[in-house]
């Protein structure tokens, strides 16, 4: 009986040496945790471009190094969509073909516009089918201040942002895009 009690001792002091080495191993890593999900605590936000404005004519420019012009006094037939993607955001991966299938239904020109590394947009061009030219703009990101991805920007042919907002869903997406079509019904509606 003895010889049971000290085993079970020595098994308990065990046990307790192995609990007490677990929770300095966890409390570590939710130190480390608590770093990362920090709260950044109150932030000026400056705000971009809103719904209702113009946005200047900017000259982005596509991976290898050509030149395409967004928006401005770029004399369009149709609306265009320019969706803000990363290439590390997989939600962006997922919403993208939403989004595509959707501006080709509504006859809406659709623009990818990279944030991020360049290499690493690089590498997304090339790793996915992409739906539509992706294009590189520091200066129209800094216009828009897009703090969300994926953020979709929706122009109306005169270059005037008509919506801007974040979509992941098939229905916030069709909400998004169907603002131009209640745009189009409001014009024929004053002009008859």
């Amino acid at each position: 009986m003895m010889i049971f009690l000290i085993i079970s001792t020595f098994a308990l002091i065990i046990a307790v040496l192995v609990l007490a080495i677990m929770l300095l191993a966890m409390s570590r890593q939710i130190g480390i945790l608590h770093e990362r999900l920090a709260p950044i605590g109150p932030q000026n936000t400056i705000q971009g471009l809103s719904v209702g404005q113009a946005v200047p004519e900017i000259t982005a420019r596509h991976l290898d190094g050509s030149a395409i012009t967004l928006a401005g006094t770029r004399a369009q037939a149709r609306p265009s969509l320019i969706m803000v993607v990363g290439a590390d955001c997989p939600v962006c991966k997922r919403t993208l073909p939403l989004v595509h299938e959707a501006t080709q239904t509504r006859n809406i020109d659709l623009i990818l516009l990279g944030d991020g590394e360049i290499e690493a947009l690089r590498a997304m061009e090339r790793s996915q089918n992409l739906p539509a030219p992706l294009v590189i703009s520091q200066e129209l990101l800094l216009l828009l201040q897009i703090n969300r991805l994926p953020t979709l920007i929706l122009l109306d042919p005169r270059g005037i942002i008509r919506a801007l907002d974040v979509a992941t869903t098939t229905s916030d997406i069709a909400a998004l895009l169907d603002t131009i079509t209640q745009l189009k019904k409001e014009a024929q509606h004053v002009s008859a």
